[in-house]
């Protein structure tokens, strides 16, 4: 599972394992390191909750402060809106994450 996370963190949003490190454990994921913009990070969550299998998501994702094209930006939303499990969109399923009892929350 952790392979398939970084695998999606990199194909997806192009967020290189060198800046976020993922570890899985009963199929919870948690996410470190840095990366750009809230963006960014929002996207990672979405991408790992994609996954089949995932449980939950803890982001432990810090913020560099960097800024992010316009480019780089439109990209990032397609691919949280593009996220999907069985065909549905992570962000739409409505279910908790079932490792930190947090409220996954609609945009």
């Amino acid at each position: 599972m952790t392979t398939a996370v970084l695998s999606r963190l990199q194909s997806e949003l192009g967020i290189s394992p060198k800046n976020v490190e993922t570890s899985v454990e009963d199929g919870c994921v948690v996410l470190r390191g840095e990366v750009d913009s809230s963006l960014e990070r929002e996207a990672a969550r979405v991408a790992a909750e994609s996954i089949p299998g995932v449980r939950g998501v803890d982001n432990e994702i810090r913020l560099a402060y960097g800024m992010v094209s316009r480019e780089k930006a439109a990209g990032l939303t397609a691919a949280i809106g593009l996220a999907s499990v069985g065909g549905k969109s992570a962000r739409r399923l409505g279910h908790g994450n079932l490792c930190t009892n947090e409220e996954f929350r609609m945009p």
